[in-house]
């Protein structure tokens, strides 16, 4: 059985959906391949005598986006560049969508703030009981209801002893 960290996850692209995008050479396939600390996408260049590889450590992407087609869907990786990978099916791009996705918002700004502030709210403890009125706000509207006589005295000093001893 392997290990899922010591072996990434690895997916390659369709000659089929290749095709149907213009990608006419069955040697070039491109294949990505996700790591826990990295994304790599490789693809044998056009004279089939070595592989282009772009790698990329999860800090430096910013976004993915799937294009779906009829056949297949294209995944564009970082806002910025405008090459699609194509030739995956829907299946494949989703899952490689759903396996990405996480990893960039854990690195991103948004991520990195709300791991901060969940690990404050974690070192103050989980007191959510946090109240917008005060001790003395409470006195005022328990003072008002003895006067108009919806509460007596004594069910006023009781709640007041309670806030008191809050």
């Amino acid at each position: 059985m392997k290990n899922e960290e010591n072996y990434p996850n690895k997916f390659k692209a369709g000659y089929f959906l290749r095709i149907l995008k213009g990608e006419y050479n069955p040697f070039n396939p491109t294949v990505i391949i996700i790591d826990k600390d990295f994304l790599e996408i490789k693809k044998r260049n056009n004279f089939l005598i070595s592989v282009d590889t772009d790698s990329y450590h999860w800090e430096d992407l910013d976004a993915i986006t799937i294009d779906k087609h009829l056949f297949g869907a294209s995944i564009i990786i970082n806002r910025d560049n405008k090459n699609p990978y194509n030739g995956f099916s829907k299946r494949k791009a989703k899952t490689i969508y759903d396996l990405i996705k996480p990893k960039i918002h854990a690195t991103s700004q948004k991520g990195v703030a709300d791991s901060i502030t969940s690990a404050i709210k974690d070192a103050i403890g989980t007191n959510t009981n946090t109240s917008t009125t005060s001790i003395a706000d409470e006195l005022k509207k328990l003072k008002d209801l003895a006067n108009q006589g919806v509460i007596s005295e004594d069910e006023f000093n009781t709640q007041k002893q309670k806030l008191m001893n809050s």
